[in-house]
């Protein structure tokens, strides 16, 4: 949202953006909390400061319904929902396969719920390094300093993805 926002902006367009929470920046904010990741709050600073140079108006905590989109009366509505997070057991790896059975009793969240509220993991957890990138290797490096934790990756190594995408902040 921010980086569209941003764009049409810097494009001349008069944008106002809209958020429901009390905080900008997504899953991009449950990210810079992992181990290491801090500098990534950087990006977010760097995203309002834009925002603030450009004149985008800024809500927060201000949900919208579709209706009050027609009543806004926009040009254009652009709809930065976010992205959630599949916890049904399916692999993006093997769309052939099954969802990957759970044990009976067992309890299934998603990383941005592990990272906002590390208590409602269990004493033992289980990571699936489905995607290869920074945020298994972070989420585990967090929740091994209370939780024993497991990391498991379809792929030949855990985090493969990091090596093409390394970052400046990132010393694995």
């Amino acid at each position: 949202g921010m980086k569209a926002a941003e764009t049409a902006a810097s494009r001349g367009h008069e944008v106002t953006l809209l958020e429901r929470s009390d905080t900008l920046g997504g899953q991009l904010r449950y990210a810079a909390m992992l181990p290491h990741r801090e500098r990534w709050n950087y990006l977010l600073d760097d995203l309002a400061a834009s925002l603030d140079r450009l004149g985008v108006e800024v809500r927060l905590n201000t949900p919208i319904t579709a209706a009050a989109v027609r009543e806004f009366g926009a040009d254009v509505t652009v709809i930065a929902t976010g992205a959630t997070w599949d916890t049904s057991g399916r692999s993006v790896h093997r769309p052939d396969r099954d969802n990957i059975p759970r044990a009976a009793g067992s309890h299934v969240i998603d990383p941005i719920s592990a990272i906002h509220a590390p208590e409602s993991c269990g004493r033992r957890v289980v990571i699936v390094d489905d995607l290869g990138t920074y945020l298994a290797l972070g989420l585990a490096e967090q929740l091994a300093l209370t939780r024993k934790v497991t990391l498991v990756s379809p792929h030949a190594q855990i985090g493969h993805r990091l090596g093409p995408l390394m970052t400046a902040d990132l010393g694995w």
